[in-house]
């Protein structure tokens, strides 16, 4: 039996690290094509993925921190999330561009779109991250029924995934759409990724790691009065004159320096990490739209707390309902504008 799992394990590490290596290296193409002008500090990035992902493979294969040949609560340390993670991400992004403008729409709802596009990048990333950790559960948006296990894996570990966040964004070929990949442990996220394949930006945090930009440290910037704050918000596909959402937008626009909609949530929340916004609320969203932009922010150094008061702590992954703010003191701010409940 044990050896029958190494066999599995090394070729699952050789059938990771093989993919992705092609991965990197066709992205790197493209880029080349598309841009003779990629910078150094880039291809230096994507190698360093490639030497990082060729080191975890080789410790999977080797079985050196995994007693018996599994790894059925593998730490992230151990494995390179963070490698793995941007791998995953990237290549997602990469399956979204060559599905642009070919691929096929339908709704979900009123005024929300899911494409093929979705889903064909969903798969892409599950068979990546399931290949190094097939113990751990994966949590995606165009997850169907039968993908789902029955119960949470032995590690308590969950990859949570939305392939395309900002749909009706790529559905009009309007530049704001990412790939947003998280590793969580209950509400502890421990390696969050989202990619903007339009802009060829890899935001990655690791808990206690510090967040980073293409590999850059970021940091929020230090913004406390809500007059000069640039702000975001998010609608729902479908919302009435009357709802929440709105009552929320005319509590707050008189009071910031200005608001902005890019429709998606998850470049929102980056861009408070690296300092291109400064707030962003939201009270009814899915774990995956916000998993990883939440480590991302509060390892840039900003903050993330409820509507209803209290100060910046967790949020609750099955419910995550919050007000994202560079510094504790915006967010006091901007909490003080909105209704604690929604309307």
């Amino acid at each position: 039996m044990q050896r029958l799992l190494k066999q599995r394990r090394e070729q699952a590490g050789d059938t990771l690290l093989a993919d992705n290596i092609g991965m990197v290296g066709h992205d790197q193409r493209r880029a080349g094509q598309q841009q003779s002008g990629i910078s150094g500090r880039i291809r230096m990035m994507q190698m360093q993925d490639i030497g990082a992902l060729r080191e975890q493979c080789g410790q999977i294969r080797r079985g050196k921190r995994c007693p018996g040949g599994r790894c059925p609560a593998a730490a992230p340390d151990d494995l390179n999330a963070v490698a793995l993670l941007t791998a995953a991400a990237r290549a997602g992004g990469r399956v979204l561009a060559d599905w642009r403008g070919r691929f096929g729409v339908s709704k979900k709802g009123q005024r929300d779109y899911v494409t093929e596009a979705d889903f064909a990048a969903q798969r892409e990333i599950r068979r990546i991250v399931l290949t190094a950790f097939p113990e751990h559960r994966f949590v995606g948006e165009e997850t169907q029924p039968d993908d789902e296990p029955a119960h949470d894996s032995a590690s308590g570990l969950r990859w949570i995934v939305d392939p395309l966040d900002g749909t009706t964004n790529y559905v009009h070929g309007f530049p704001a759409y990412c790939v947003s990949v998280a590793l969580a442990r209950g509400d502890d996220l421990l390696v969050g990724a989202i990619y903007d394949p339009e802009r060829d930006e890899c935001f990655t945090a690791r808990a206690g790691g510090g967040a980073f930009l293409n590999g850059r440290p970021i940091r929020v910037r230090e913004t406390s009065d809500v007059l000069d704050a640039l702000v975001a918000l998010s609608f729902p596909p479908h919302v009435s004159v009357d709802s929440g959402a709105v009552a929320d937008f005319l509590a707050v626009v008189s009071h910031v320096h200005s608001v902005r909609r890019t429709g998606s949530t998850a470049i929102n929340i980056a861009y408070i990490a690296c300092g291109r916004l400064d707030a962003f609320w939201v009270r009814a969203i899915k774990s995956w739209d916000v998993a990883a932009g939440l480590l991302l922010v509060a390892e840039a150094g900003g903050a993330v707390g409820p509507f209803a008061g209290g100060p910046p702590g967790r949020v609750s992954l099955d419910r995550p309902v919050f007000i994202a703010a560079a510094t504790s003191a915006l967010l006091e701010r901007v909490r003080g504008l909105l209704p604690p409940e929604a309307v």
